[in-house]
């Protein structure tokens, strides 16, 4: 017995990660960079292939535009890093699944940890506006014939084209890499 609870999976970097029971030892920036880049956005429904990493380092971008600092525009490039790990479910359906809601918001709140963020509800309230005005221009621009439109949202000024998995991945770990380089002053510690 190891003490962890539930089954593990193994992450692309060779870490066994157990959803149920997951610790900041078992995060890594690499897995969430890989995996997102992987994992396709809106279930699929979409003319071309766009990614949760992509969306990712848009939410950064837009947050970056918006004059937001490195803690913020981290916390946007990090919001949805939980799905790495137990991947991106449509929104409809996960409102239906309160249990697994709570192993996502978990998993992200390691995460957190894992890279020594403290989230403030204010700070998430304004990533999460970000990721808002994004869903709706996601939408508009990469769905045939977009049903969904609220007029009350501001578009961001973002472009958004099909990119190679491998150049989103790599412009997230250098993003990554330069906030947090940024955050603490040059001294990593991860």
């Amino acid at each position: 017995m190891n003490g962890r609870i539930g089954s593990w999976f193994q992450t692309y970097t060779g870490i066994k990660f157990y959803p149920l029971d997951p610790r900041p030892e078992d995060i890594s920036v690499h897995d969430i960079a890989h995996s997102t880049s992987m994992i396709v956005r809106g279930t699929g429904h979409l003319k071309f292939m766009y990614t949760v990493g992509e969306h990712s380092l848009n939410t950064y971008k837009l947050l970056k535009q918006q004059g937001y600092d490195e803690k913020i525009q981290i916390i946007g490039l990090l919001h949805d890093s939980s799905e790495c790990y137990c991947n991106d479910l449509n929104t409809i359906l996960k409102q239906y699944l309160s249990e697994y809601k709570l192993m996502e918001n978990r998993i992200q709140e390691v995460i957190w940890e894992a890279f020594d963020i403290d989230v403030y509800e204010d700070e998430y309230a304004i990533v999460k506006k970000a990721d808002k005005m994004l869903l709706q221009w996601e939408a508009e621009h990469n769905m045939i014939d977009c049903l969904w439109n609220d007029k009350s949202i501001v578009l961001p000024n973002i472009q958004i084209t099909e990119r190679p998995r491998s150049i989103v991945k790599e412009e997230f770990l250098d993003t990554f890499w330069e906030l947090k380089s940024k955050m603490t002053g040059g001294k990593l510690h991860i």
